[in-house]
């Protein structure tokens, strides 16, 4: 979420990145191993031959009891695992490892020459495979598979490193996210559009401009990417940080004002929205979490929100904004708008801001 400059701005400021957010940016390097599992060396040879373009950091074993000794010492992305091997085979193998790995999830990919009855292939599904590949097969859908997996793997560890990263700053900063500055009541609205739709209308700068004062929300939408809240004349109004990512179900991501207007904990604060299909409709949760404890300050967001999903859901449904005027609406003409008008006066710079 944006305010206009008017709100919440300190001058026409641009986004050079700040000394903590330069100091303290999170490194999103991930590097991906995949275990290649066969007891056949040729095979291993081959296959690493058709990985090596991806450029992943390739491990190999060449029994099931090796593959495991590996995965407990080693934290691996993806296992490529043969089915017809001696004493542990790969489905008893695969077995073993979600049994004495639960926690880890790891993705296992079946490869056979011999196995290839649907039986076998719903038993390795039944173990914990997510795919499974029979031999000869085609490299370019293997290695299509082994980029998605990789990537899966690559977003959930970098958004285990942003939670870490936000709990050091809670411990450095002796607070936590609970309370009135922690918690966020969930807005809820039923919009007439597919997920896709909402999707598409959170996330395109063409659409959140016509619904934010003419304000774009600009990253690629990758996890731990940068986002920022550009203003019309190239100006930050927010900064973040791309959380979670998961099309079209759940987006998430960290909000700062570019300005002095901070949490008291330094803690950024979080956006979530849940696109859940609900019958002829899609529910839009909205969670905003870790605003600044500051009553007045709550209170105008929560009335911004407001209006700004209204008009996300009008835009959606009719492909045209709301016949709205933001800068009555942060002058507080309006219903209810007079805390608007309260905590602006407060600001500093608002009488050379422009809504």
């Amino acid at each position: 979420m944006a305010l206009p400059r008017a709100a919440l701005s300190f001058g026409n400021k641009k986004d050079n990145g700040s000394p903590r957010e330069k100091r303290e940016a999170m490194d999103t390097s991930v590097e991906v191993k995949i275990l290649l599992v066969d007891d056949t060396p040729a095979n291993l040879v081959a296959l690493e031959a058709v990985l090596d373009p991806l450029q992943y950091d390739i491990v190999k074993a060449h029994s099931g009891s090796e593959a495991i000794g590996i995965l407990e010492s080693t934290d691996i992305g993806l296992v490529i695992l043969d089915v017809q091997m001696p004493q542990l085979d790969g489905f008893e193998t695969a077995k073993l490892i979600k049994e004495r790995m639960p926690d880890r999830n790891i993705p296992i990919i079946f490869m056979t020459a011999i196995y290839t009855e649907d039986p076998y292939v719903q038993k390795g599904y039944a173990v914990g495979g997510v795919d499974y590949f029979g031999k000869p097969f085609d490299p370019a859908v293997l290695k299509a598979k082994v980029r998605l997996h990789a990537e899966m793997y690559r977003q959930s560890k970098l958004l285990q490193r942003m939670e870490e990263r936000l709990k050091e700053l809670e411990r450095r900063n002796g607070s936590s996210r609970t309370g009135p500055e922690g918690n966020g009541s969930p807005y809820i609205l039923h919009i007439n559009a597919a997920p896709q739709k909402v999707w598409q209308g959170l996330t395109q700068p063409e659409f959140t401009k016509k619904y934010w004062v003419g304000q774009c929300l600009e990253t690629d939408w990758k996890v731990g990417s940068a986002l920022r809240q550009r203003m019309p004349d190239g100006g930050t109004a927010v900064k973040g940080r791309v959380l979670v990512a998961d099309r079209p179900k759940t987006l998430s991501y960290s909000w700062e004002v570019d300005g002095k207007d901070e949490p008291a904990s330094g803690i950024p604060a979080t956006i979530t929205f849940s696109i859940t299909p609900f019958r002829s409709t899609t529910a839009l949760t909205m969670v905003h979490k870790g605003l600044s404890a500051d009553a007045e300050v709550h209170a105008m967001v929560n009335d911004v929100w407001q209006v700004a999903l209204c008009g996300l859901k009008t835009l959606v449904e009719t492909g045209k904004p709301l016949p709205f005027q933001w800068k009555e609406f942060f002058e507080g003409k309006g219903p209810g708008m007079n805390r608007v008008r309260t905590v602006r006066g407060r600001r500093p710079s608002t009488d050379q801001a422009r809504s």
